[in-house]
């Protein structure tokens, strides 16, 4: 299946050299200028990926980023930036984008997070088709090396999570499993609340849309 890039920068130059690099790597590539084509083009085309610029003339990058994200949830974003900035890679990453990379940015960064982001699409499907087929389920956590997953039921309970997560979190899969999750990733004894540390899995059963929050999660050492 042909996968498909919307590559938004408002230098033309950058949008012609990038695009054609995206093309001999396989991807059917949309290109916009401005937040308000970028919009146009996303809602006319659906792409699988969006490489986007933080400034752009008309708009936010990060603005376009949560109205993308809130449309079409399941769209990864690329962040590009001229400038190293890490109030705006942590802003990126909190409104779920993919990466964040600096321009100029070589082949291996760029190759890394489109493979980053063809991966999580490719298993997304995977779970979606999957959900109810545990086996399956637990094939396509394994293949997740490079993520944290941790499967959560409504109860805060943990009913599954993968190698990398533990051992992060230093420890073992039977000392997890059953256990409420807030215990194990926090080290408190009731579920995350407020503005400054709110839940994902409340908010998502509240609103019944996906939710994401950054949080710090404790190892046995704090």
């Amino acid at each position: 299946m042909e996968h498909t890039i919307l590559l938004v920068d408002d230098e033309e130059d950058f949008r012609e050299t990038l695009g054609k690099r995206l093309k001999n790597n396989g991807f059917a590539v949309f290109t916009a200028a401005t937040g308000k084509e970028a919009i146009s083009i996303f809602r006319e085309s659906s792409p699988m990926i969006v490489l986007m610029d933080v400034v752009l003339p008309d708009t936010s990058g990060l603005t376009l980023l949560q109205q993308m994200k809130e449309e079409i949830p399941d769209t990864e974003i690329i962040m590009i930036t001229g400038h190293a900035n890490m109030e705006l890679a942590v802003k990126s990453f909190q409104n779920d984008a993919t990466d964040f990379i600096t321009k100029p940015f070589d082949r291996d960064s760029l190759e890394q997070a489109l493979e980053k982001a063809v991966k999580k699409t490719s298993i997304r499907r995977r779970l979606h088709r999957y959900a109810e087929n545990k086996a399956m389920r637990d094939m396509v956590i394994k293949e997740l090396i490079n993520e944290d997953v941790m499967v959560i039921a409504a109860d805060y309970r943990i009913l599954d999570i993968n190698e990398p997560m533990l051992d992060k979190l230093g420890i073992r899969r039977e000392e997890a499993i059953g256990r409420f999750c807030y215990e194990i990733t926090h080290h408190q004894n009731s579920p995350c609340a407020g503005d400054d540390h709110p839940c994902p899995l409340t908010e998502c059963f509240k609103t019944q849309k996906p939710s994401q929050t950054t949080h710090v999660h404790l190892n046995q050492k704090n």
